[in-house]
């Protein structure tokens, strides 16, 4: 893997294409983390439209969605007196409402495209692993708040919905490219960060309004996540286990004869920028010495003679 390879090195502000997005450095027989979560919430929501019908509890403004599978997968308000039921902070972020009810296919439908829309250049920027540990710490954040907002007002409710994750990915998507211009509806060109900003606004008024049926403070929820994220530079999935990782040491037979190939000279450069890289988008560019300074500028010359 190249310079040119490592999106978080590229200075590129171009707009994305309809067909670009996080799988386009990763080949074509691998999947985009992207894709993988597209496909996930519309297997559950179609095998929800399948699963039996329940009644939906009285009191429930957001409803138990009348579907036994995205019933069992909702986050409750009463997390906190049956703290056994925590999965629910992660498994209600991949259930939707279910077909039938008020919103139908376009809640699954417009989070989706939202994931998709401004997921794919996030996921390439910070990598597959980087950008799923992401998504799923901004769900567990957004479900979590909202639960504390659901105990405070004393109201029973139940939640399910990707919308917490998917507002991190477009305010974290706006912090990366702040004048990227975002068409409202096809038509209407915004910057993102005016996008942004409107999008929190009307959270914000939604959350103060009282009004049920919408979980805005699961949405308020995921944009702060993105903001201290983005402020803080994190990365998360360095907390966690390095699996696929390991690697055998290999035995090479000792030779008295050297031959010099160039081949490998470049081998041994392309490796040692790959680690750097790794250390830039860990630690930030401010951490190299000036020697591995100097070797990135070599590298990144030799890239761009390549390329021409």
């Amino acid at each position: 893997m190249g310079i040119y390879d490592r999106g978080y090195y590229r200075d590129d502000d171009s707009p994305p294409s309809w067909g670009s997005g996080g799988a386009r450095q990763m080949g074509a027989a691998a999947w985009s983390i992207i894709t993988w979560l597209i496909v996930i919430n519309a297997a559950i929501f179609i095998i929800d439209g399948f699963s039996p019908r329940l009644p939906v509890p009285p009191g429930y403004p957001l409803g138990a969605n009348g579907r036994w599978l995205s019933s069992a997968m909702a986050l409750n308000s009463d997390l906190f007196t049956h703290p056994w039921n925590a999965w629910q902070l992660l498994t209600y972020g991949f259930a939707h409402s279910s077909l039938g009810t008020e919103l139908g296919i376009w809640h699954v439908l417009f989070n989706m495209f939202g994931l998709w829309m401004f997921g794919r250049e996030i996921e390439e920027r910070l990598g597959r692993r980087e950008f799923l540990t992401f998504y799923l710490c901004a769900i567990v954040f957004a479900g979590l708040v909202w639960v504390i907002a659901a105990t405070t007002y004393s109201r029973p409710a139940a939640m399910v919905g990707a919308s917490g994750a998917v507002s991190a990915v477009v305010i974290l998507f706006a912090a990366y490219f702040p004048q990227r211009k975002v068409f409202i509806f096809g038509v209407f060109p915004l910057p993102a960060f005016v996008m942004a900003i409107a999008f929190v606004g009307m959270d914000l008024l939604g959350s103060l309004s009282g009004k049920g049926g919408t979980a805005f403070e699961a949405h308020l929820a995921g944009a702060a996540f993105a903001v201290v994220y983005w402020k803080f530079g994190w990365n998360l999935s360095r907390f966690l286990p390095a699996l696929g990782r390991f690697r055998l040491p290999s035995l090479k037979s000792r030779t008295s004869l050297k031959i010099h190939d160039p081949e490998d000279a470049y081998q041994e450069q392309d490796s040692a920028a790959d680690k750097l890289l790794d250390k830039v988008r860990v630690s930030g560019e401010a951490s190299l010495t000036r020697k591995e300074r100097a070797l990135l500028e070599a590298y990144s010359r030799r890239m761009r003679q390549k390329h021409r």
